[in-house]
């Protein structure tokens, strides 16, 4: 059977605030460690290892198709 890697890419959103985006991308990224979820992220894109688009930020979600989404929530 084929291994399968998750592609982690979380966003900063306006619902919640820059800090606590960064502490649930660290949360969620624990706890894929912690179930041993083999993943790869976005840490070398940016500092914070988000998507967000403000002005002058040029990232593509495009780019990382396909990618499945989980919420902190589901796991």
């Amino acid at each position: 059977m084929d291994k399968v890697v998750l592609g982690f890419a979380p966003t900063r959103r306006a619902i919640f605030s820059a800090p606590a985006a960064v502490v649930y991308r660290g949360l969620t990224a624990k706890r894929l460690k912690e179930l041993n979820v083999d993943f790869v992220d976005i840490d070398d894109v940016n500092d914070e290892g988000l998507l967000y688009d403000d002005a002058g930020a040029a990232f593509s979600t495009a780019s990382l198709s396909p990618v499945i989404t989980i919420c902190p929530g589901q796991l």
